[in-house]
């Protein structure tokens, strides 16, 4: 941000702050520049996301899948698990993971490099009003990958066996359905 002293012209090379004194203050001058920052670069932005979906699901064609997972590895990964054929180290041995801590992980692995819970592609927004079996079921569709699925163009496969199904589906419910909060106990007179 600027103060009511500097120069815009100096950060966006075409408005000058004096020519607006009196007609935009503050706020709506601010609103201005980067509105303006935005006009300019709206082509860019459109590119980028052209170029992201044309190459969806994948990011090298037909080899490796905008996830990470290659190709040839999908039916490994249905048959073994993705946590144990993935490249992270999830949890240390002898240690006990919950499936909630399974789901987390591969959330991470699997739609992180798309998705994130709040922010971009929020999955709490695009999942919001669906219980853990309409989850399920978008995770199933994810999983099985037909081709008449309206998803197959743009997200991989959900890979992975029946178990991080579930785990991915109990993550993502506990996301979007929280548990409603235990009520406090207070100290009775």
């Amino acid at each position: 941000m600027f103060g009511a002293s500097e120069s815009a012209g100096n950060l966006s090379g075409e408005i000058n702050e004096g020519s607006l004194q009196g007609n935009l203050r503050g706020t709506q001058f601010r609103h201005l520049f980067y509105f303006g920052k935005l006009e300019r670069n709206k082509w860019m932005i459109a590119g980028e996301y052209s170029r992201e979906m044309l190459r969806k699901p994948y990011v090298i064609g037909r080899w490796m899948y905008s996830n990470g997972v290659r190709v040839p590895y999908v039916s490994r990964i249905n048959a073994q698990g993705y946590l144990v054929t993935s490249n992270w180290v999830w949890g240390s041995a002898g240690v006990a993971t919950t499936n909630y801590s399974r789901g987390e992980a591969i959330f991470r692995g699997e739609c992180g490099s798309c998705h994130t819970l709040d922010g971009y592609r929020p999955l709490r927004q695009l999942l919001d009003g669906r219980d853990r079996a309409n989850i399920r079921n978008f995770i199933v569709m994810l999983h099985q990958n037909k081709d008449d699925s309206p998803y197959k163009k743009f997200m991989p496969p959900m890979v992975g066996t029946e178990q991080d199904v579930n785990d991915l589906t109990d993550f993502l419910n506990a996301q979007v359905n929280p548990p409603a909060p235990k009520p406090m106990l207070t100290a009775q007179k």
